[in-house]
């Protein structure tokens, strides 16, 4: 304790010397639906993380002037991230609130094209843009959960990762072969879904070559993107050392 107020003491010094008096940030975690405090929520302030208290309180003290984002996790509640504190000199921000909705929760099982269960990963995305949020493995019976999940509309994908598994390609549920046609999923504050199956389609996999014309890349490779008719991107793949015929 004594280590870390002289270290605490030795920051504040250093930033009153140059010119930088320190501030700090602090507030209350409550629950979004009934206003009761939540006590062993962990609170992140950048790369800082504290634990509320009792009474649901957190402090984050001796902090630099600039810009911070909050976040809050506990289990049972959504995930709350990017909450944007701007923090003058001297500046003691003390009236937070940070407010954690029930979580929702995703749950199902992944199955190959004979029905038989495969160890796959999972991702969840947005409905309206395939932005990233959440991810998951499946167990060896193909069940997997996704929980900590705020209310929104969603679209979830499943992809083989063991030779075992057999040959499938990507999926988005229930088996669909691009983000566009997947089947959304609606969750509200609390929501439960569960008994979600996807079925992962078989892989057809083709060969396409061919030769560069004009001239090469000064490095001797390249690289091919493969993108379908409807604009749907199917990958990178690097080519080989360039023969004498491209």
């Amino acid at each position: 304790m004594g280590a870390q107020l002289f270290s605490l003491s030795l920051l504040a010094a250093t930033m009153a010397a140059s010119g930088q008096t320190p501030g700090s940030i602090s507030g209350i975690v409550v629950d979004a639906a009934t206003n009761n405090p939540l006590a062993g929520a962990k609170v992140s302030l950048d790369m800082s993380t504290r634990e509320t208290d009792t009474e649901g309180r957190f402090r984050f003290p001796g902090l630099k002037p600039r810009a911070y984002s909050l976040g809050a996790e506990r289990q049972g509640f959504a995930k709350l991230e990017h909450h944007a504190v701007r923090l003058s000199p001297a500046e003691d921000v003390t009236n937070i609130v940070l407010r954690m909705a029930p979580e929702s929760v995703i749950s199902g099982r992944v199955l190959n094209a004979k029905g038989a269960p495969v160890r796959a990963s999972i991702a969840l995305t947005r409905a309206d843009f395939p932005s990233h949020v959440a991810s998951a493995l499946t167990e060896s019976d193909g069940l997997f959960r996704l929980g900590a999940l705020p209310a929104g509309r969603y679209k979830l994908s499943a992809q083989a990762f063991t030779p075992a598994s057999g040959q499938a390609a990507l999926t988005f549920f229930p088996n669909a072969p691009t983000h566009r046609e997947g089947e959304e999923i609606a969750l509200k504050s609390g929501d439960t879904r569960s008994g979600i199956t996807v079925t992962l389609r078989e892989l057809s996999l083709v060969t396409i070559a061919g030769r560069f014309a004009g001239e090469l890349p000064k490095a001797g490779r390249s690289s091919v993107w493969a993108v379908r008719a409807d604009g749907e991107s199917r990958g990178v793949s690097p080519t080989g050392p360039f023969d004498a015929e491209n």
